[in-house]
């Protein structure tokens, strides 16, 4: 496309997305979203609560948050010609029998923040899950020069957007660059961000950061599963955050923040690794579990995991998480910790750990 064609195109699509705001606004889906918040969990309530709803705002719900087909009409009326066009040139929605469907995206209220993600339950394309709310909200207010890594839609470079006076996206999976344009336009953040398609591990900074947000792949292996690259958090959950903080360029007092999956027991997390950051770099590290998961053999998380992310047949799940079992009890292991890993540059060398008793309410809620 020359760059008269994509000029245009980027006019067209901010219009449309412009109108597409005003429409959501005026019918009350965004009030809506904020009232139920925007968890996948809180799915059901809108199921619920579905058939009570006005017909135009039923319709809205239907189409962008519970991937249910509407009348083709209706869609243009909700999303606009050009926005529908865009989304069916890309495969988030398709058309058929008169009828259009977002099957694989959803529309979500992230802080202030309108934009669309992937699916309930999608564990690969445009993620949106806790993790993502958690850390969205240590994001608000963000100030200066900020850095979005594992970007994937964009819903954290909006809300660093809204404050910041650039934000630097990266993102390695190219599938979701035309979203990640489209939540731009959405909330008007497209002249101060930058995106950089590429692997985090790769990528030229030619700046420090006043912030840095990291929402990285982090599912442990433990050493047996074969999981995707969509989720693939090396053995111990850490392999690609490790990587990603050794060389991302903090400022001075700059604050980084990520999302952690840490193996660890009832009595410590295994976080040597981030000692030895913490002295390697002068940073401050503080992390902050926010729930955890027991690792036994009956454990639900590691076994809807290996539903989602593995080729694992039920006939063999059994003796997966007996296999895995073997290694956590070699290893000393018996719990997972979800935690929120908070750096500052130029205030260390300092390494803590808020607490293991996870005592008080979740973050992420």
């Amino acid at each position: 496309m020359s760059t008269v064609h994509q000029n245009t195109y980027a006019h067209v699509l901010q219009t449309a997305a412009t109108e597409f705001v005003d429409k959501v606004e005026r019918v009350g889906l965004a009030s809506l979203l904020r009232a139920y918040g925007t968890s996948g969990l809180r799915k059901d309530a809108i199921v619920r609560d579905r058939p009570r709803l006005v017909p135009e705002m039923g319709d809205a719900v239907d189409l962008l948050c519970l991937s249910r087909p509407v009348p083709a009409h209706k869609a243009v009326s909700i999303l606009t010609d050009p926005i529908l066009d865009h989304l069916l040139g890309i495969g988030a929605a398709t058309a058929s029998g008169g009828d259009v469907e977002l099957s694989h995206i959803r529309l979500v209220e992230h802080f202030g923040r309108l934009v669309f993600v992937g699916a309930v339950n999608n564990s690969g394309f445009g993620w949106y899950g806790r993790d993502s709310i958690g850390i969205g909200r240590q994001l608000i207010g963000a100030r200066g020069r900020c850095l979005d890594v594992c970007s994937s839609t964009g819903c954290q470079t909006t809300v660093m957007a809204a404050s910041a006076t650039s934000v630097t996206a990266v993102e390695i999976d190219e599938q979701v660059a035309p979203l990640f344009e489209l939540n731009m336009c959405i909330n008007r953040s497209r002249a101060k961000v930058d995106a950089l398609w590429c692997d985090v591990r790769e990528a030229e900074f030619d700046t420090s950061f006043d912030t840095i947000a990291i929402n990285a792949p982090m599912m442990p292996t433990f050493g047996i599963l074969d999981l995707p690259w969509t989720g693939h958090g090396g053995p111990d959950g850490t392999m690609l955050l490790n990587a990603v903080m050794q060389r991302v360029p903090l400022a001075e007092h700059g604050r980084l923040v990520a999302n952690a999956m840490i193996l660890g027991n009832e009595h410590d997390l295994e976080a040597d690794w981030l000692r030895q950051l913490a002295e390697e770099r002068g940073w401050a590290v503080t992390v902050i579990p926010t729930d955890h998961e027991p690792l036994t053999t009956d454990s639900s998380f590691v076994r809807s995991a290996l539903a989602a992310y593995s080729a694992v047949k039920p006939d063999d799940m059994d003796s997966v998480m007996q296999e895995l079992s073997t290694s956590w009890t070699a290893n000393a292991t018996d719990r997972l910790y979800f935690a929120l890993v908070c750096a500052t540059a130029g205030s260390g060398p300092a390494f803590s750990i808020a607490s293991t008793a996870l005592k008080g309410d979740r973050w992420c809620l």
